[in-house]
């Protein structure tokens, strides 16, 4: 799977503030332990607007965002290493780029990169990053993209090869099309094609070393959703076939499954056609294919998603019929092509809202971290997570 991803037993954990303060400390701290569900146990403040990535599959790394609700607002630059038994431990402080959200974030082998994002405090853009080195725990700043790329918020990134792709986002309240590539070995960054719309929130979705990241990108007027490649060897943008594709479409989830090298495209709002629970799946050998909906959730946007081995899962998000965020989802088997419920017991997680879904631990857990529920303005949200194993 792209991004050097290693499978090893063990996560190099060190011991760390559990609280985030950069002392020692770092334990299990599962709250709940249910049939597929586990609960660990709230931190002091909220989270929302983070970012998450897995590392080394029994490790996912949650950095920044917002940590209190609106009208206390600021960005962080605290982040957690969070292990499949539970273990938490806090990220350095020291070196770690400024507080902001949303920025691109991801994993390049054993290091954290960040870059971009938008400052409340300094209410600014931001074109600045740093790479944390999970094995030395250290961080280091990468290099400037002035001249290259303005600042920008909400990039889609990936990783390409052995580089990292950062692409599209807002400036000034503007879409952007144009990206950069970071290259490790010589520390640097150099310039892609621009793509060839300005999209409108795009969705970066990783693939393997021959498929290419894929971006589902829909433009600012309202006009059709696509789909584009970025081939890492041919150095050029793609477009996915529009037969059978998902059409005008916001709001949906977009995810990879490496078992079968198929990008999937579930939910969202189909514009005048209104929400669906329908989906597609798209693979070079067979095109575009539509997902079954017997079975599925029911319809809706801005859920979470992410595939553990062969399987689709989704989560949360609002539906029309509830002007809240949802608590429910569904498991979609790929080899089966078939719905089952998502399974539920007394630990899993309430509504939630601005939280991350991520997979780790051998194909077969996903995390999900942070955000809010329905009446964030009301009430306090502390920051907390919940494991599922299927």
């Amino acid at each position: 799977m792209l991004g050097a991803v290693v499978a090893l037993q063990g996560c190099g954990l060190t011991a760390r503030d559990p609280d985030g303060t950069g002392g020692t400390g770092g334990a299990a701290v599962f709250e709940c332990v249910g049939a597929h569900w586990k609960r660990l146990a709230r931190r002091k403040q909220p989270r929302m607007g983070h970012r998450a990535a897995a590392w080394r599959d029994n490790t996912v790394v949650v950095w920044g965002g917002v940590d209190a609700p609106e009208g206390g607002a600021k960005t962080t630059s605290t982040g957690w290493r969070i292990g499949l038994d539970g273990t938490m431990s806090a990220l350095p402080l020291s070196g770690a780029p400024s507080g902001r959200s949303p920025a691109a974030f991801g994993i390049l082998g054993d290091h954290v990169l960040v870059w971009g994002g938008y400052s409340v405090e300094q209410a600014k853009y931001l074109d600045d990053g740093a790479r944390l080195d999970l094995l030395s725990d250290q961080w280091s700043p990468l290099p400037s993209t002035q001249g290259l790329l303005a600042p920008r918020h909400s990039a889609a990134h990936g990783v390409v090869g052995t580089r990292w792709l950062v692409w599209g986002g807002i400036s000034e309240g503007e879409f952007q099309k144009d990206g950069a590539v970071w290259d490790p070995e010589q520390d640097a960054w150099s310039p892609v094609v621009d793509a060839p719309i300005v999209p409108m929130w795009p969705t970066l979705v990783e693939g393997d070393p021959q498929f290419g990241p894929v971006v589902l990108a829909t433009e600012p007027s309202s006009g059709p959703s696509y789909a584009y490649g970025f081939d890492p060897q041919a150095w050029a943008w793609w477009e996915l076939p529009d037969a059978g594709g998902p059409g005008f479409r916001v709001s949906a989830a977009a995810t990879f499954c490496a078992a079968t090298r198929e990008v999937i495209i579930w939910g969202g709002s189909k514009s005048k056609e209104g929400w669906t629970n329908s989906g597609e799946r798209y693979s070079r050998a067979q095109g575009w294919r539509s997902l079954s909906t017997v079975g599925a959730p029911t319809p809706r946007a801005r859920h979470y998603a992410a595939v553990v081995g062969t399987k689709l899962v989704i989560l949360g998000a609002t539906s029309p019929e509830d002007s809240g965020e949802l608590a429910s989802g569904g498991v979609y088997d790929l080899l089966a092509d078939s719905w089952s419920p998502l399974p539920a017991d007394d630990c899993a997680p309430p509504p939630r809202f601005s939280a991350t879904l991520t997979a780790f631990g051998d194909g077969k857990s996903v995390l999900l971290w942070g955000g809010h529920g329905p009446a964030w303005w009301e009430e306090e949200y502390p920051e907390q997570g919940w494991v599922l194993t299927l």
